[in-house]
C-alpha cells in the first residue's frame, strides 16, 4: 500500500491489518530511505505516526557525511563486548568494544536503520534519523535468546511467514535445496554448520572451535580449492568482516528455514558480483515471525 504526501509532507496510510510487522520507505526521484519497520497491536484502532527523512544530497549512496554511535546492552548479561552492529543497506559493519561501544562514520543521510546480532541473543533493529549537522547517539538492547517447542498453531503462523518472504513459492519451483522449520527442527542445531552439513553439495570443515562452509560445486581438481559461497540473511547480503563469521553472530536454534542455490540456479533477487558462488540463505526468527515472538 502507498500513499502521496500533500504539500506539507504529511501522508496517511488506512485499513491495515492488526498484528501487522511491516515496513514503511519514502521515495522522492533519486532520494530514498531505508525500510523503516512497522509494527501494530491487536487494538481495533490504532495510529502509527513516523516521520521519514528524505536526504537528496546522498541518500541513495552507500557513503555520506553523517555518522552515529551507540551501545549495544545484551539483557542479563555482565559484559557488552562483541556485538555486531551494521547500517541496513550498506557495506557498514562494526563491532562493539568491551562497553558495547560502537561507532559508525561517513554514512548516508536520512531515515535509516541500524541491525544488531549477538550469538545467543535475538536481533533488533533501531531507526535513525541521520544528518551531516548532528551526530546520533543510540542504545540498542538484545532480548536473551530462548528456542521454544512449536505446538502446531505457531508452526502455522510460522509457515505463513514464510509464504510471505516468498519461500514457499521458490520451493515449488524446484531449482534448489530446501529445509523447512520441521526439517531444521529435527536437527536440534546448534550452529548453522550443524544445519548446512546435511545440505547436498556442500562440505563443512571443522578446525579446532571453528568451522568453515564451502560448496563441492566449485572446487578445483587440480589445487583442491574450496568453491566459495555467498550468504543472505533474511533477505539481506551478508556482510562479512572476516570469512565464515556468520556461525559467530547467528545461531542454529535462531534459523527457521534454508535455501541453497548453485550459479546456475540463483533467483535474480540473489544474484550479485560473485556470481560463481553457491548462494545460501538463510531465514530467522528475527524475520520469519511467529506466535511465540510477538
Amino acid at each position: 500500500m502507498s500513499d502521496t504526501t500533500n504539500a506539507a509532507g504529511a501522508f496517511e496510510i488506512c485499513g491495515l491489518p492488526n498484528s501487522m510487522d511491516a515496513t514503511l520507505k519514502a521515495r522522492k526521484g533519486m532520494a530514498v530511505t531505508s525500510e523503516i519497520p512497522v509494527t501494530l497491536g491487536d487494538s481495533p484502532s490504532e495510529l502509527f505516526a513516523r516521520t521519514l527523512v528524505l536526504s537528496l544530497a546522498d541518500s541513495e549512496g552507500k557513503v555520506g557525511t553523517a555518522s552515529v554511535s551507540g551501545r549495544v546492552v545484551l539483557e542479563g548479561s555482565s559484559t557488552n563486548a562483541g556485538s555486531r552492529v551494521e547500517l541496513v543497506g550498506t557495506n557498514v559493519v562494526v563491532l562493539t568494544n568491551d562497553k558495547g561501544e560502537f561507532t559508525m562514520t561517513n554514512l548516508p543521510s536520512g531515515s535509516q536503520v541500524l541491525l544488531a546480532r549477538h550469538i545467543g541473543y535475538g536481533a533488533a533493529t533501531v531507526s535513525v534519523d541521520l544528518s551531516p549537522r548532528e551526530p546520533r547517539n543510540v542504545t540498542i538492547t538484545l532480548p536473551k535468546f530462548v528456542a521454544l517447542m512449536d505446538p502446531v498453531l505457531v508452526m502455522a503462523r510460522r509457515n505463513a511467514s514464510l509464504d510471505r518472504v516468498g519461500f514457499s513459492q521458490r520451493k515449488k519451483s524446484g531449482t534448489g535445496i530446501f529445509l523447512g522449520p520441521e526439517q531444521i527442527e529435527r536437527m536440534h542445531p546448534n550452529s548453522v554448520s550443524d544445519i548446512l552439513r546435511n545440505v547436498r553439495g556442500l562440505r563443512v570443515t571443522y578446525n579446532g572451535m571453528h568451522s568453515s562452509v564451502s560448496s563441492r560445486r566449485g572446487i578445483n581438481s587440480f589445487r583442491n580449492t574450496p568453491g566459495c559461497v555467498r550468504y543472505f540473511l533474511d533477505g539481506v547480503p551478508w556482510l562479512s568482516n572476516t570469512p565464515g563469521d556468520i556461525e559467530s553472530f547467528v545461531s542454529g536454534n535462531e534459523v527457521v528455514a534454508v535455501e541453497v542455490y548453485n550459479s546456475a540456479n540463483t533467483p535474480a533477487q540473489y544474484m550479485t558480483e560473485m556470481g560463481t558462488c553457491t548462494t545460501i540463505v538463510l531465514w530467522t526468527r528475527f524475520k520469519v515471525r511467529d506466535i511465540d515472538d510477538k
